[in-house]
């Protein structure tokens, strides 16, 4: 059988997202569109960017195991199935427990808990059925439906509408119960129910689950009215699994479960059957043939539940079709990036990857490779590898190879040339049907033309007065309509232009307008536009000559454009990092297809791209090919709905609606926020902004991090956050959330009253004591110093020791544990060196070095590894005795890294340099960072950044300072900005100087 609707693309979830596999029973989708899983290890909510545990140290009360049945509410509460009852998380995320009479024996589990419209929960354990309007409290036995039920155990329940149920009971019963008319509306015998689900006003689908066997239900009839036979894969093999839980989802098909055949799609219209089932080579297949629970949403999500693990994927959109791998007639997988491709029919496809030259049949599956270099003898298989193929008019297969020529097929696959020799290049790039008679090739020295009939070649560029400026041009692109050829030419060619008619050739570079020089694809629409996708962007030149470029600022989502294709409705498309993108001339709009169309992470090959002639697209992946109808697809639309949440321990978050009003003591210390959106599939490639008016004058730098968090000083505020997929349109969410701090009690007016006549009386106490303290002065100028530097000393340690114990607070919510584990390691080693240091007034220089790399490979730790850094120290200096003040240099390096690396692009270096010069001690802290005036823009426009002024450098500036006064000579610091010719900032250099001290 196959697959004769849209493909599904699905996401997985298990052990890799710290779900132990084996250990899941259930998951459901609640109203935000967020999936909550139950298993036998506790309660896990995953948002699209991670997974959330609820355990006891998190909600006391909540059990650490055994939940093994979830249910989402309309007030979007989870009710939970455990082996202490029945527990719930409300709508704020707390949890209640919920007590319910009967079941009092801890080892009997309670069945099932739901909802039923207008009139309330609804509970049923081992002891009966019990009713609560709110769900809180007022349980009472439900007397009328314990007569249906007669204390038979319920399996499933499942709607039909507001007021009805679909009740299995026992696995040989199947009810439909209307609530609001206490009334029985079918009660049918069917051995093994166990899947049920609504077809349609008077339709039921059941299935049970002891073998195949598939029914259609007339609840007017009350009889079956349809047997269906088991489906068959592609083999011919009947699917005869039984069949678990079934689901109706928005798309109006029925998802079934199945015990070891994987997922079905019942089309309830047509009355056919699709499967999906776990491809080992395909991280988007389901995870597991197994799936024991099926739900889905009003927005076409749909999740499925195994033992081993979660699989969601969204109905509602169509997916792109992806072939990952291919087999050959002995079975042999082949999974290969796809290099070229060209289609002879609706059902043959010939492919080129690095290593062979296959020919696909789409219908059966199978794969022929017809010529495979790793297994030829004496071949330089990266020189010859295949990478471009092209059909003929008589069905013969052109391919070329880079570095080993042409050959041609005829229609069964033999090969009947091979064009080497006599080429002017063997390395062929590019293969395009130029007319019915003749081929154009490009190579890595230009171009030629072959005449496919008598196989002649006309190298072209020889004694050509335009197209020799082609000679020794890698051309790796062409598109011809009309007089007009187009090349892309690489690397760093740019483009051209020749007209067969007039001879003349044009260059287009980046001096005359183009994005970028190096061209990796062109395209032509119907409007007579040339399109030119770039390592830098997309390049758009009109009839006349001019160039229109389009960048991130502009439209794309990356810069970086592989493919280039135009459909026969005038429409461009092209691959951008992992989205393919559409792009309409007319109104020049862009359209994005991404995860919701079923691209997985995988890369576009450059240069991997064809059309069919039925208009089909192409493009060639890292694992395969993706291949589209361009009429049947459509992007994202659904509206983004965004939630902010709050945490005070990083563990409990507690939703914030837009009436909140938050309430904050003037030391209550850091307000941390989470935003969570609907999108669960796109949620990674969603970036957010915020705003905190009476603070912020603007909205923050948009980014992929949800959490924010303030140090809020006395004063009334309100938070708004926005969201986008493209950096052009952001949504709003619909909450906007006010917090106020209130004031310390030492800033109300009374206090200030009070502490002004306090300060008057302190003022003239010192008056008085004036005199004596000036006669005292020189006596302890040397003592003053020495508690002046202690103090410095002591302002600046709690600085440093703050940022590092944000630094490990950020990585235990986030949940990367052993880093955390290592960061508190090395920082414990670091602390006890400054503690260790700290009553000390000089501390020798090879101690300041030590405590400075301790630092800095925190600080890489924290960075991700994302900087380099580099100590040179003079080899004349002495360690041991030359000394200087404890950990002086510490904050010019943290500014170099937060201020001057963090927001780099490219290369992050950092260098420390340790040297003597005129009997002084030289200290350079240099940088290749983006220089001071662009941190401090960058630092106006940061969250809070008026909360959060950096006192590092400051404090040092001025223990420096406090030095001096020992000396003869003055210590002095200065930071020198580092510029390139054009006068632009390359870096920051702070350079210190410190007079010669003996040791202590």
């Amino acid at each position: 059988m196959q697959l004769r609707g849209q493909p599904l693309f699905f996401r997985n979830l298990g052990e890799a997202e710290g779900i132990n596999s084996g250990n899941i029973s259930h998951a459901i989708i609640d109203k935000n569109g967020l999936i909550w899983i139950a298993t036998l290890d506790g309660l896990f909510l995953f948002d699209g960017y991670g997974v959330q545990q609820f355990s006891r140290e998190t909600n006391p009360g909540l059990p650490d195991n055994d939940i093994n049945y979830l249910y989402c509410d309309s007030r979007n509460r989870i009710w939970m199935q455990t082996g202490a009852g029945v527990m719930m998380i409300d709508e704020d995320r707390r949890l209640q427990t919920i007590n319910i009479p009967g079941n009092k024996d801890p080892g009997v589990i309670d069945r099932r808990v739901f909802e039923v419209n207008k009139i309330g929960m609804i509970a049923i354990n081992a002891d009966g059925a019990y009713i609560s309007t709110n769900g809180f409290s007022g349980w009472q036995p439900y007397s009328w439906l314990n007569s249906i039920l007669k204390n038979d155990r319920t399996v499933s329940v499942t709607d039909w509408d507001d007021e009805s149920k679909l009740i299995s009971v026992r696995n040989k019963r199947i009810l439909l119960v209307n609530f609001k008319q206490q009334k029985l509306l079918l009660n049918f015998e069917f051995p093994g129910a166990l899947g049920i689900c609504r077809i349609n006003n008077d339709e039921i689908l059941a299935g049970t689950d002891r073998s195949w066997r598939v029914v259609r239900i007339s609840v007017s009839r009350k009889k079956i009215i349809k047997e269906y036979l088991p489906p068959k894969d592609k083999s011919g093999k009947s699917l005869l699994s039984a069949t678990t839980l079934m689901h109706k989802a928005s798309d109006g098909n029925i998802y079934i479960g199945t015990r070891s055949n994987g997922l079905l799609r019942f089309h309830p219209a047509s009355e056919r059957f699709d499967y999906f089932q776990r491809e080992p080579l395909n991280e988007n297949s389901i995870r597991s043939n197994s799936p024991t629970w099926v739900s889905c949403d009003d927005k076409g999500m749909l999740v499925t539940t195994a033992r081993d693990g979660v699989s969601y994927s969204n109905v509602n959109y169509p997916v792109l079709n992806q072939q990952n791998y291919f087999k050959d007639g002995r079975g042999n997988i082949i999974h290969e990036p796809v290099t070229g491709i060209v289609t002879a029919s609706d059902s043959i496809v010939y492919l080129t990857t690095a290593k062979k030259l296959i020919r696909w049949n789409r219908v059966s599956g199978q794969s022929f490779v017809l010529r495979d270099m790793a297994n030829e003898e004496n071949n330089d298989l990266y020189n010859s590898m295949p990478g471009t193929v092209v059909i003929d008019d008589d069905q013969h297969l052109w391919a070329g190879f880079n570095g080993d020529g042409i050959i041609v097929y005829n229609k069964s696959g033999q090969p009947i040339r091979h064009l080497k020799n006599e080429l002017p290049s063997s390395a062929v790039r590019e293969l395009r049907l130029l007319d019915k008679d003749r081929v154009i090739v490009g190579c890595e020295n230009g171009l030629f033309i072959i005449n496919r009939k008598n196989y002649a070649v006309d190298s072209m560029l020889e004694d050509h007065p335009a197209l020799g400026a082609l000679l020794k041009k890698r051309v790796v692109d062409m598109v011809s309509r009309g007089d007009e050829l187009w090349l892309a030419i690489s690397p760093r060619g740019g483009l051209y232009h020749y007209n067969w008619s007039t001879k003349r050739l044009e260059t287009y570079t980046t001096e005359n307008g183009l994005i970028s020089n190096r061209v990796y694809c062109v395209a032509i629409d119907k409007l007579g536009n040339t399109y030119a996708g770039t390592r830098e962007g997309l390049s758009i030149i009109d009839s006349s000559g001019g160039i229109r470029n389009i960048d991130k600022s502009s439209g794309l989502l990356n810069i970086r454009v592989d493919n280039l294709l135009a459909d026969d409705e005038g429409n461009i498309w092209f691959t951008n990092s992992n989205k393919i993108c559409r792009y309409n001339p007319y109104n020049r709009q862009f359209s994005y297809f991404d995860e919701h169309n079923g691209i997985s992470n995988a890369a576009f090959v450059t240069g991997s791209s064809h059309k069919s002639a039925n208009s089909e697209i192409f493009f060639g992946t890292s694992s395969g090919l993706i291949h589209f109808e361009p009429g049947k697809i459509k992007p994202y639309r659904d509206s983004l709905r965004l939630y902010i949440h709050r945490t005070v321990d990083g563990k409990n978050f507690i939703r914030c609606y837009e009436d909140s009003l938050l309430h904050f003591k003037y030391n209550e210390g850091k307000i941390i926020f989470q935003v969570s959106a609907s999108d669960i599939l796109g949620n990674q490639q969603i970036y957010y902004r915020y705003k905190l008016e009476g603070l912020d004058t603007g909205w923050s730098v948009p980014t992929h991090i949800r959490s924010i968090s303030y140090n809020l000083s006395p004063g009334q505020y309100k938070l708004k956050v926005q969201a986008s997929y493209d950096l052009i349109n952001f949504i709003p969410s619909e909450d906007t959330i006010s917090l106020e701090v209130q004031k310390a009690f030492w800033q109300t007016t009374g206090f200030l009253i009070a502490i002004f006549g306090f300060v008057a009386l302190l003022l003239w106490l010192a008056y008085q004591n004036r005199i004596k303290a000036i006669t005292r002065k020189s006596q302890f100028q040397q003592q003053v110093a020495e508690l002046e530097a202690k103090a410095l000393r002591a302002q600046m340690n709690p600085h440093f020791i703050f940022n590092a114990l944000n630094a490990i607070q950020e990585l235990v919510i986030t949940e990367e544990t052993d880093k955390a584990y290592e960061y508190l390691l090395k920082f414990s080693r670091l602390l006890r060196l400054v503690l260790n240091n700290s009553e000390k007034n000089t501390i020798s220089l090879g101690s300041e070095l030590e405590m400075i790399q301790l630092y800095l490979s925190l600080e890489s730790l924290r960075f991700r590894q994302s900087f380099s850094y580099t100590i040179d120290v003079d080899k004349t200096i002495d360690m041991e005795e030359t000394e200087i003040p404890g950990l002086i240099v510490q904050p010019y390096i943290e500014n170099a890294l937060w201020h001057g690396l963090r927001t780099k692009e490219g290369a992050k270096t950092l260098a420390l340099r340790f040297f003597l010069k005129d009997d002084a001690l030289y200290i350079e802290v240099e940088d290749n960072g983006i220089g001071r005036e662009a941190a401090e823009r960058i630092k106006k426009n940061k969250l809070g950044s008026d909360q959060f002024e950096s006192k590092g450098t400051l404090l040092s500036a001025q223990r420096i300072g406090v030095f001096s006064t020992r000396m003869a000579k003055k210590a002095t610091v200065k930071t020198i900005d580092l510029l390139n010719d054009r006068g632009e900032a390359i870096g920051t250099r702070v350079v210190m100087e410190f007079p010669q001290l003996p040791g202590n």
